[in-house]
């Protein structure tokens, strides 16, 4: 994590360090961090896909109707043939009635 928050030090525009930031913070249970990092750059009306779904995982520990919405918002701008496609229109279309992140098990 500490290359990554030093990436942003330099330049606090670096999305890709953020979306990798966020994913750490995420599979070390700390998914509240996550929101809160992301949240300033992603909200809103970001059309970034990946920081869209790492932001929106992250809100499905912490808020899981805003997650969803996020998630949402994450398919309507990914590219053709973005890997996580599949997976969070499942997530989408057969929601889990309270979805719980299962990392760092």
């Amino acid at each position: 994590m500490r290359a990554y928050r030093e990436a942003l030090r330099r330049r606090p525009d670096d999305r890709a360090a953020l979306s990798l930031l966020g994913l750490q913070l995420i599979e070390t249970g700390r998914a509240a961090e996550a929101v809160s990092l992301l949240g300033k750059v992603a909200g809103g009306r970001s059309r970034d896909a990946d920081l869209l779904l790492v932001l929106g995982t992250a809100q499905l520990a912490t808020e899981p109707e805003r997650g969803r919405r996020t998630l949402a918002r994450f398919l309507a701008v990914a590219p053709a043939g973005h890997p996580a496609v599949p997976r969070i229109r499942d997530l989408l279309l057969h929601p889990i009635p309270r979805y719980r992140l299962n990392v760092g098990t």
